[in-house]
C-alpha cells in the first residue's frame, strides 16, 4: 500500500512537468523551467512519501541537513556563478550569442 501511495504521489507531481514539456527544449527558458519543476517536484514528491507515509525524516532516509550537505549546496552555487559569469561576460565582449529557436534537428 505505501508504495501505490508514493508512487501516486510522485505521479501527481511529476505530470504537470509532462503537459509545459511540450515542444520545449532545454536552452528556452520553457524548457529551464520545466527541469527545474521536475526537480523540485521530486523532492517534494520524495519528502511527502518520507514524511507522512515511512514516518522518516529526511535525514533518516540519507539526506541529512548538515554542514556537508550545506557544502555542497554552496559548491553547486559558486559552479553555477562562475559558469553564469563565463557566459556573461563572452556575452558582453560580443563573443557568445545564442542563434535559432533551441530545437536541434538531426538529419
Amino acid at each position: 500500500m505505501r508504495i501505490a501511495a508514493g508512487l501516486v504521489a510522485a505521479v501527481a507531481l511529476l505530470a504537470p512537468a509532462q503537459f509545459l514539456a511540450g515542444g520545449a527544449s532545454a536552452v528556452s527558458v520553457r524548457g529551464v523551467l520545466t527541469e527545474v519543476y521536475t526537480g523540485v517536484a521530486a523532492g517534494v514528491a520524495l519528502w511527502l512519501v518520507g514524511h507522512f507515509i515511512e514516518r522518516h525524516s529526511l535525514a533518516e532516509m540519507g539526506l541529512p541537513v548538515d554542514r556537508r550537505t550545506a557544502m555542497v549546496g554552496v559548491g553547486f552555487a559558486i559552479g553555477a556563478a562562475v559558469a553564469g559569469a563565463a557566459v556573461g561576460i563572452l556575452a558582453a565582449a560580443g563573443s557568445y550569442s545564442v542563434s535559432g529557436n533551441g530545437v536541434s534537428r538531426i538529419p
